[in-house]
């Protein structure tokens, strides 16, 4: 009976308790947490806390394997193909590159993932192959837009999440992210035309997730459940570029629900141009200030401020003249500038 008795006291201060942190907010902390760990969301990268996989765990555990299908005919393909592998190297992902002619008679079936550069779709006799292990639980991703002809394409809209296509759309301008396919992007929107893609002009089938269109609502970049896997389909060419390879990590990140790869914990924060002509040209008249005054006196303190405030370190290179000349004898350096350099590279790594 006292056994029972206690055994009561003990649940009952176990409810207490849990109601007391239902009520106040307050959530047990694990210990070497930071104060704020809560609500810093780099508490996990600075007190770190893992358990190393036994060497034998990890050894079974299956490693994922992509297949990147290009047509060595067809340059964008081969560019875009390319811009992935190097993605995939950076994600530490392991991955195969076959042309469309060794991929014909290719046995797919070790492939977890399929990322196609292949414009025109007939070209790949295994594409029902693909889609079927898709079925299954694989993954596919149509890395640049595919031509909206051909037998495959028409007969297969459906299965891309296409309700109707008319045709190419080129110089389509502008971006809005819909989804966080980039980390902390979601609502990001720019009409600007750094964003210039050639789009299939489509509709979309109800059961699309769309992460990105263009800034007039074109559809750019969706995805969409196919039995047990996914297909990724980014409707343009631009993942060929350096600058996109963050967005080709995004859209390969999409082709399964839990994609694990790892990050480098690290920020690079540049000045491009360093530093630029600083002439006597009037900057702003209103101050009555020059371009020099300007950048010393406004933006380069401003500059310094930031970097104490977010614990920047400026990198840049040094541009010593912006003339042609190569052989001396060279012009003489103008000494406040240099005065304003020596003192600025206080602040740069």
């Amino acid at each position: 009976m006292r056994k029972a008795r206690i055994y009561r006291m003990v649940f009952c201060i176990l409810v207490a308790l849990s109601i007391i942190f239902s009520f106040s907010g307050c959530i047990p902390r694990q210990p070497g947490d930071a104060e704020n760990n809560l609500t810093n969301p780099y508490a996990l990268a600075s007190n770190p806390e893992f358990t190393k996989l036994d060497a034998d765990v990890a050894a079974g555990l299956h490693k994922e394997l992509s297949l990147i299908v290009f047509d060595s005919s067809d340059e964008n393909s081969i560019a875009v193909k390319n811009s992935i592998a190097i993605v995939l190297d950076y994600m530490k992902k392991s991955h195969e590159e076959f042309d469309i002619d060794k991929a014909k008679n290719a046995n797919l079936s070790s492939f977890d993932y399929f990322i196609l550069t292949v414009e025109d779709l007939d070209k790949f006799s295994q594409m029902s192959n693909v889609v079927s292990q898709v079925k299954s639980g694989s993954g596919l991703l149509f890395a640049s837009r595919p031509a909206p002809y051909g037998n495959y394409f028409e007969s297969s809209k459906s299965v891309l999440g296409i309700k109707n296509s008319r045709g190419f759309l080129n110089s389509v301008l502008g971006v809005k992210i819909k989804s966080s396919v980039l980390i902390k992007a979601k609502g990001f929107e720019s009409n600007n035309n750094l964003f210039d893609e050639s789009i299939i002009d489509v509709d979309l089938e109800s059961n699309c997730t769309v992460h990105m269109t263009s800034y007039n609502d074109n559809p750019l970049l969706w995805s969409k459940k196919y039995g047990k896997g996914n297909i990724v389909f980014y409707n343009g060419v631009s993942l060929q570029s350096k600058i996109n390879r963050g967005l080709a990590a995004g859209c390969i990140s999409l082709l399964n629900d839990n994609f694990i790869y790892p990050v480098l914990n690290a920020k690079v924060f540049n000045l491009d141009d360093f530093p630029a002509p600083l002439s006597s040209v009037r900057y702003d008249s209103t101050n009555n200030l020059s371009m020099y005054d300007f950048v010393t006196t406004v933006w380069w303190p401003q500059m310094s401020s930031w970097s104490k405030e977010y614990n920047l370190r400026y990198t840049t290179f040094f541009i010593e003249s912006y003339d042609k000349l190569v052989d001396p004898p060279f012009k003489e350096k103008d000494p406040e500038i240099e005065k304003f350099v020596m003192n600025a590279t206080k602040e740069l790594v």
